[in-house]
């Protein structure tokens, strides 16, 4: 029996028992955190316990929330963090990503930066900062020894992420959000060349609460099946854990 892990999950705050429902169904995850709210609630309810009650699972905490005092509280507790960069939601431009750089490789100095996390799904007429591909790579490739999950992988551009990153060891992708939300629709077609060139790099990822785990697994096998069982240990398990670097 297969092992799955998600690789991009978000709390649900108003519903935590259906939070706790999602995670029952894998062997570990990558939770994301990227509000203010959800940092706040997860030092209050579960920082403390996260390891016991999450194993094999680590946390991506949007950079603009990371600071000292946070990094010593993950240390007291032992848990593995990311640094996830979400360009809309943090209104990046060209002419702010500097800053950015900089604490990236501050981070990367204290042997602190144990892997990156990038928004990659276009949605919304503010064009200025919708930097996710050209920010995607520039950063793979001056960190090129730190794992960079695309997250979505482009969306409805999933040919053009492809064709313009998989020439990088360091990038990996995840289709969380993108095969529930564009299925049934022309992008569709692309998912089966996606799947078939990225079989070393490829991870599951749901989108919980957008989408389920369930729902999730359901896509995702409906395009695997296809291919050999090789395919869905590589996606589902051993693609985590290489990306992650046997964090845990």
């Amino acid at each position: 029996m297969l092992n799955i892990y998600d690789s991009h999950l978000h709390l649900k705050l108003d519903d935590m028992n259906l939070f706790f429902e999602q995670v029952e169904l894998l062997k570990g995850f990558i939770l994301i955190l990227n509000t203010n709210d959800e940092l706040k609630f997860f030092r209050k309810n579960m920082i403390i316990n996260f390891n016991k009650n999450f194993n094999n699972s680590v946390i991506a905490v949007n950079f603009e929330f990371i600071d000292e005092f946070l990094i010593n509280e993950l240390k007291r507790y032992n848990i593995k963090f990311g640094v996830k960069i979400h360009p809309r939601l943090s209104k990046l431009t060209y002419n702010s990503v500097d800053k950015l750089k900089l604490f990236l490789q501050n981070l990367k100095d204290q042997n602190l930066l144990n892997f990156i996390i990038i928004d990659n799904f276009y949605y919304g007429s503010d064009l200025k900062y919708h930097i996710n591909l050209e920010l995607s790579i520039e950063l793979a490739k001056e960190l090129f020894d730190v794992n960079v999950l695309l997250a979505h992988s482009g969306g409805h551009r999933i040919l053009e992420y492809m064709l313009f990153t998989r020439d990088l060891k360091n990038i990996y992708y995840d289709l969380s959000l993108t095969i529930n939300y564009l299925n049934n629709t022309s992008v569709a077609l692309n998912f089966y060349n996606f799947i078939k060139f990225n079989k070393e790099k490829l991870l599951f990822g749901s989108d919980f609460p957008d989408f389920s785990v369930k729902s999730a697994l359901t896509n995702y096998n409906e395009y695997l099946k296809n291919f050999d069982e090789s395919y869905k240990k590589n996606i589902f398990e051993n693609n985590f854990k290489k990306f992650l670097k046997e964090l845990k």
